[in-house]
């Protein structure tokens, strides 16, 4: 048991918290997410919980726990019992695994930084999407230049580190705000309501806390370094710029573009 807790510690906090918030970062592109966000987000969870402890029980039966090797556990697992046919199928499906996963990470970071854009948390150039696809190529061609040339500069390993880090503290984040836009403005208005608030953010900072506190000092310091980065965006552009500063955020109004609101409502009808 103890073998199988730290094979699921070692695959979930580098991946299991990454897919499940890009479906919430497109819930504007749904038709009826309150009902179907829902549903996706907990068959989700369903799912990759029994993959992950099939997985984990699976390698460490065939290899025990301490001796597997962090950063290919499977491969390394499949090694030790001799099945090398079995290894290049699997590096042929991570090679593929990692490859969806950088493209859905990129789409869900393309949303969140077009909805920023839109309230002018950053240049509202990057808020145009394109005419046909309606998709917002600005962003998307800039984030990937950006992940390009990161991936080509640092280690892997440093780069998961920081994802890591950087997703689970948006997530807390977004957990706390949830709770404090509940108290401060419940006449805000909302395409989709989070249930048992205050219950559901509190049990999840938690976790995300749990799994922030296990990653190295170096990555603390890194991630920091990313925080200032940022705060200085906001202090130059943001803080001067966004629709709240400047007034044109309503009492009550949902940010985006009048564009924005009428896209929303075609897909609902």
């Amino acid at each position: 048991m103890c073998g199988s807790a730290a094979a699921v510690s070692i695959c979930g906090s580098a991946a299991w918290a990454t897919s499940h918030d890009i479906m919430a970062s497109n819930a504007e592109e749904a038709k009826r997410p309150q009902r179907t966000l829902p549903i996706a987000l907990l068959s989700t969870v369903a799912v990759c919980a029994v993959l992950y402890v099939a997985v984990a029980l699976t390698v460490t039966g065939m290899q025990y726990y301490s001796k597997l090797d962090n950063a290919a556990p499977i491969t390394g697992a499949l090694k030790a019992v001799g099945a090398d046919w079995a290894v290049r199928i699997v590096g042929i499906g991570a090679i593929c695994g990692l490859t969806t996963v950088v493209m859905i990470m990129l789409l869900g970071q393309s949303r969140v930084f077009l909805a920023m854009s839109r309230d002018r948390l950053l240049p509202e150039w990057f808020s145009h999407v394109h005419p046909v696809t309606r998709s917002p190529r600005r962003i998307t061609w800039t984030l990937g230049l950006l992940v390009a040339f990161m991936t080509a500069v640092l280690p892997i390993g440093d780069l998961a580190e920081l994802g890591n880090i950087g997703m689970l503290t948006s997530f807390i984040v977004v957990c706390i705000g949830v709770v404090y836009l509940r108290r401060s403005r419940p006449d805000l208005r909302r395409g989709f309501r989070t249930p048992w608030v205050s219950v559901v953010p509190a049990v999840a900072v938690l976790l995300c806390l749990l799994l922030v506190g296990n990653l190295p000092l170096i990555t603390w310091a890194r991630f920091l370094g990313w925080m200032a980065a940022g705060l200085l965006i906001y202090l130059c552009w943001g803080r001067r710029h966004s629709k709240v500063a400047t007034g044109e955020l309503a009492a009550g109004a949902t940010p985006g573009t009048a564009e924005d609101h009428a896209m929303a409502e075609g897909r609902k009808s």
